[in-house]
């Protein structure tokens, strides 16, 4: 159901990243997103960052839609559709959590859910560098260990996710792990995930356009993300030829990640 509402406040997270929050009364389930039209601009799909009575979206200013986005201001009338896709559900009691970059914005409420439940929560959160890091406090909050790493050590540790993970899952026990960030990222965790016999959930990003399985833009082996994802499971991204290495653009050319 499509509807119409206004940017309540506008929260700079970094130089390029914001969080628009904005009333919105449907249930929205972690990991979910909206389809959210910022005239006059494309619509674009953009995973809920806040829920409760202020919802909020989260976005980095990469291309034209997203740059133009980032100028957005309290007044500002948007229109909504959605929530779509499926959702973060707890698998066992201790949980990884691993995030590269902007991609903490679409596990962020999952992260909050599983501590508020009492589970063992174990948060990695990664960027290129400490002044892209988002986040942080929240996590930091909702997590039992909470770990950062920078690639160029500005900040926690430095190094990459993937191989701080991989200490900790060859060291501590962990039922499950759920991630989102670079996809080059997530199929390794995936990898490896797979490898220690981990359920693992990962949160896939494509160009969206319809949001129910029509245009095509999202296809993603023999699914749609929008329709069967974002969330999809270790056993089902094995199968997909594309993950981590090709993406489809506007006009359908396949690029290389």
């Amino acid at each position: 159901m499509r509807r119409v509402t206004v940017i309540e406040t506008v929260e700079r997270e970094n130089n390029n990243t914001i969080t628009v929050r904005f009333r919105d009364d449907l249930c929205v389930m972690p990991g979910q997103f909206y389809m959210v039209w910022f005239p006059p601009i494309n619509e674009i799909p953009l995973s809920v960052s806040y829920n409760g009575k202020l919802k909020g979206v989260t976005v980095k200013g990469i291309g034209k839609s997203t740059k133009k986005i980032v100028e957005g201001a309290v007044g500002d009338v948007i229109s909504l559709d959605g929530p779509y896709g499926n959702y973060f559900k707890p698998y066992g009691n201790k949980i990884l959590a691993i995030a590269g970059g902007v991609g903490i914005a679409s596990i962020i409420l999952a992260i909050e859910s599983f501590h508020s439940m009492g589970l063992d929560i174990t948060t990695i959160i990664g960027a290129k560098k400490y002044d892209e890091l988002i986040f942080m406090e929240r996590a930091n909050i909702s997590s039992d260990t909470f770990i950062v790493t920078t690639d160029d050590g500005s900040y926690g540790e430095k190094g990459f996710t993937v191989n701080i993970a991989e200490k900790l899952i060859a060291e501590k026990k962990f039922d499950s792990i759920i991630t989102c960030g670079p996809e080059i990222m997530m199929k390794k965790i995936v990898d490896i995930s797979l490898k220690s016999n981990i359920k693992v959930y990962a949160s896939i990003e494509r160009i969206m356009k319809c949001a129910i399985g029509i245009c095509d833009s999202c296809v993603f082996g023999a699914y749609h993300i929008c329709m069967d994802g974002p969330i999809f499971t270790g056993e089902q991204l094995k199968d997909i030829p594309d993950f981590g290495k090709w993406k489809h653009g506007f006009s359908g050319e396949k690029i290389k990640l």
